[in-house]
């Protein structure tokens, strides 16, 4: 059961990394080349997403776990 929750989680995160990096991308791109500039947070914003991105180990390693409880229950030969 608790493979269920984990798979919850992990996609919980992937959807929150990626809406992150949506929201700094964007908020760089309206700020054109100020956006990259200490002074406004825009980089920041943009800079945390993309480290929260790389630190979940990337979308394939969390839809990974997201998809591991189901094919153990549909393919119980499969190993992962």
């Amino acid at each position: 059961m608790w493979q269920y929750a984990l798979a919850t989680a992990a996609r919980a995160r992937s959807f929150a990394a990626e809406a992150a990096l949506k929201a700094g991308t964007q908020a760089v791109q309206v700020h054109g080349g100020y956006g990259f500039s200490n002074e406004y947070p825009a980089e920041r914003i943009f800079r945390d997403a993309r480290a929260l991105a790389l630190m979940a180990g990337g979308s394939g390693e969390l839809l990974r776990l997201s998809a591991e409880p189901i094919l153990k229950e549909a393919l119980p030969q499969w190993d992962g």
